[in-house]
């Protein structure tokens, strides 16, 4: 072809390039000015008297500094999508209702905040949004946040009349003594509450934001596996925090009197311990002094984590109905401070090699922890500078004879979590990794959370009876060892002159209400604001939404979904002395039990042979979300995608089966098994393939319809697909397979993709039919299988609980050559006719 012939195709080509290249350049404005107004909102932010703001206040503050740093530098890189800011966004908002609830002041300050950082993101919402089936309008969000903020009526009170003097404390017993102060078991007179005291000097904090952080965990957390605090507050020498005291032992003393922990009680305490963790990192804290020290517990073997001193606010996940991508991704690495924090035989390789590091160093020091409760000594020794080095070098040694007993299942839970590289630790890519683990089988974690606290949880030894029982004459012989630098005692402690510092004070509604009881002239603390009907997120396009009659479905199918924070499962929800978030649990609707998606009840279904019979046709909505992909440059790159034919009922699709990772397809949100039905409006079918490669090759832009309800699509998004689909059990059916010749390459006839998905909180195994061999397409409509499809059981075994292909492959293999029973869900778009 000479350049003549080529001079008319360019010229259909140039403005294409011109018209893409001014669609770059507007998205490209449009993300540096979203970038300029969140780093201004992020100085503003920063600007504030950090000693003038309320634990909560600050908490919240540091949230928002997080999130706007993780949006600006993608936008920056140009590197963000709409799930990405869906999802973000979604979090501060559902973080937004519980401290609306609980602190409307607050909640009133956070609605301004709010409003700027939506506003900030609408233009580039609305760009990613383009194409998007049902967009949310983000003009409107963003008016919505002081508008339901001004619907709380609240009286304010102010906290710092409730602090009480120090003539009101009575310290009866020490029980301890460390690097940071002294610990008393005491009462607060006028109530006559039994509490524990904790008196830590100034000295030791140079710095507001490390003097603050259990006052930030006190203001937030309400959790059963979490010590709960009754107020904090500084005297003239001391930070004082008072706290529920806990009748039992820490695992410290508790290892150095019983040595080790039978199997069954180091499994209890494991799972108590990550239930505790698991609710601080989802409510934005990494804990960062994780050991036996800090650890108690009771005789009803009951777990409480303690000493928030060295915590640090990290990204939260507030949002319960999915795994957020964003805050998994920052498990191993968020912090780049450098900071020295927690005992170091306990400290995880990555802090002490000062590199970066996130919440998994909290799972390296459980590891720890269940290692000194199962061998009754710490997996590493020596002085400082071997101790490092081993940390960082070696492995936990199983060889002496101390470990020889111990279970195999837990060994290889301990060696999981004390994985060098935090990226491959146990974990670190999701949480269900420790709740899955061999160690926890026949666990219910779910009964766990629910128990009530004062349940036998497990028989601990008779040894944390007499560590509790110690005597008056022990008590008055253990003194503090005022030797040690900066050791202040309960009696040197004296109440300030000058008003207590907003950061510095918190007390409880509980412990103010007990307190005004016995005081002239102090009102009653207001109660905390009931749940409010949560319409903040009630709104779509308005056409759109006024046409609909079922309001709730049609919110529920919206990316930014959300009716307030569903209840976990793991908070208190009733305390005589310390205030909670959640509403009272007689007003509650009994629901569904956290961490069971609709798939896995789905698959645990055992069916009958009258059920075997497909009774009803899926039919999903054709939605099609339409993905522009433009090219830079006069030169196209590759859009970084490859796809395969497959035939349906009714047609055919291009399945995708390769995506390049930061492809300019990957970036515009093309997923491995996307079914695409349009390619630039031009239909996908076997006669026009030739062209459509073509266009895909040659073109300076390509437009994509692919099916939105796509199994795989849903999976990697994190959706629960049966609930997605609206399908239940009598949608499932069940294919008898016959078994191909070992030359061919899919010997069962079919290949499975799996993918580890989130619903209620919890997670499942998505075993999806990728590749499955022509002749099982053919035949009667029941009999068929099709790419796409969900596989729920193999000859009654359920298979949501395998967490890989693999072990679904042994199960095939173990049967195939018998008779093959598969139960499926039918939902493949494939299935649907165009």
């Amino acid at each position: 072809m000479n350049p003549a012939q080529l001079r008319p195709q360019a010229t259909r080509v140039l403005p294409l390039v011109e018209r893409q290249a001014k669609s770059d350049g507007m998205r490209s404005m449009v993300f540096r000015q979203a970038a300029t107004l969140l780093r201004q909102l992020r100085i503003d932010l920063s600007d504030l008297s950090e000693i003038q703001l309320p634990p909560l206040q600050y908490f919240a503050r540091e949230q928002l500094l997080h999130s706007s740093e993780l949006l600006i530098k993608r936008l920056v890189l140009r590197n963000v999508h709409i799930d990405l800011v869906d999802s973000v966004t979604e979090n501060l908002i559902t973080m937004h209702l519980r401290i609306l609830q609980s602190c409307p002041a607050v909640g009133a300050w956070l609605a301004g905040q709010l409003h700027r950082f939506v506003t900030a993101l609408s233009d580039v919402a609305e760009i990613l949004e383009m194409n998007r089936p049902n967009p949310v309008n983000w003009r409107e969000l963003a008016d919505r946040m002081e508008e339901v903020a001004n619907k709380f009526v609240y009286k304010s009170w102010d906290v710092k009349s409730f602090v009480p003097a120090m003539r009101t404390l009575r310290g009866d017993q020490l029980l301890g003594q460390g690097g940071f102060g002294c610990a008393y078991r005491g009462r607060h007179i006028p109530t006559n509450l039994e509490l524990c005291i904790k008196v830590v000097p100034l000295q030791h904090f140079q710095l507001a934001r490390h003097a603050c952080s259990d006052k930030l965990v006190a203001s937030v957390a309400r959790c059963k596996f979490v010590v709960s605090y009754y107020a904090a507050f500084e005297t003239r020498t001391a930070h004082i925090a008072l706290m529920e005291f806990v009748k039992g032992s820490d695992l410290n003393k508790l290892t150095k009197a019983s040595r080790v922990l039978a199997v069954e009680q180091v499994r209890m305490v494991a799972a108590q311990l990550y239930l505790g963790l698991e609710y601080l990192h989802m409510h934005g804290f990494v804990h960062r002094d994780v050991k036996s020290a800090n650890v108690l517990v009771t005789m009803k073997g009951l777990v409480k984590l303690i000493d928030f001193d060295t915590s640090k606010v990290c990204l939260s996940h507030y949002v319960r109905d999915r795994a957020l991508e964003c805050f998994f991704a920052r498990t191993a690495r968020e912090f780049r401070d450098r900071e020295k924090a927690g005992t170091l035989a306990y400290r995880a390789p990555e802090a002490i090699q000062k590199q970066g590091y996130g919440r998994a160093l909290d799972w390296w020091a459980l590891g720890c922890v269940v290692f000194k409760i199962t061998t009754g000594r710490l997996p590493f020794h020596g002085d400082d500078a071997e101790l490092k080095r081993r940390i960082c070098e070696t492995d936990p040694e199983w060889s002496s004879q101390r470990c020889s007993d111990v279970d195999s299942t837990c060994q290889e839970f301990i060696n999981a979590l004390m994985i060098k590289d935090p990226t491959k630790r146990l974990g670190s890519s999701c949480y269900s990794e420790i709740r899955q683990h061999a160690f926890f089988a026949g666990l219910d974690f779910d009964s766990l959370s629910k128990a009530d606290k004062y349940e036998t949880l497990c028989e601990m030894p008779k040894e944390i009876i007499q560590i509790h029982n110690m005597s008056p004459l022990e008590a008055k012989q253990k003194q503090p060892n005022q030797q040690k630098k900066f050791v202040v005692t309960l009696a040197q402690c004296e109440d300030v002159l000058k008003p207590h510092r907003p950061l510095m004070t918190y007390v409880s509604r509980g412990f103010a209400r007990a307190i005004a009881r016995y005081s002239t002239g102090l009102p009653d603390p207001p109660s905390a604001e009931p749940t409010p009907e949560y319409t903040l997120l009630r709104f779509n396009e308005k056409e759109h939404f006024d046409q609909v009659t079922d309001k709730s479905e049609y919110v529920s199918r919206s990316e930014l979904r959300g009716q307030g924070p569903k209840d976990d499962s793991t908070e208190q929800t009733v305390d005589t002395i310390t205030d909670t978030i959640d509403p009272s649990p007689n007003s509650r609707k009994p629901t569904q039990p956290p961490n069971v998606s609709e798939l896995s009840r789905l698959s645990s279904k055992k069916y009958s042979k009258s059920d075997l019979k497909y009774t009803r046709q899926y039919k999903p909505s054709l939605e099609i979300l339409e993905l522009t992909m433009p090219r830079s440059g006069v030169c196209p790159q590759k859009f970084g995608f490859s796809y395969r034919l497959l035939s349906g009922v009714d047609g055919s699709v291009g399945f995708v089966y390769r995506v390049k990772p930061d492809s300019v397809a990957s970036r515009a949100g093309l997923f491995y098994g996307d079914m695409i039905a349009k390619v630039n409006d031009r239909m996908v079918v076997p006669k026009d393939n030739p062209r459509i490669r073509e266009i895909i090759h040659s073109s300076s832009y390509v437009s994509l319809a692919v099916y939105a309800h796509n199994p795989f699509r849903l999976a990697q998004l994190h959706r629960d697909i049966a609930h997605v689909l609206k399908m239940d059990r009598n949608d499932a059916k069940d294919l008898r397979l016959m078994c191909f010749r070992d030359k061919c390459r899919l010997r069962a006839g079919f290949s499975l993709k799996t993918f580890i998905s989130a619903a209620d909180g919890g997670t499942y195994s998505a075993h999806i039919f990728h590749r499955v061999h022509p002749k099982l397409m053919k035949g009667e409509m029941d009999n068929r299988l099709y790419a796409g499809d969900l596989l729920l059981c193999v000859n009654g075994i359920p298979t949501t609980g395998m967490k890989s292909q693999k072990e679904v492959a042994d199960i095939v293999k173990l049967h195939r050559r018998r008779e093959l029973i598969l139960s499926i869900l039918p939902c493949s778009p494939l299935r649907v006719p165009n």
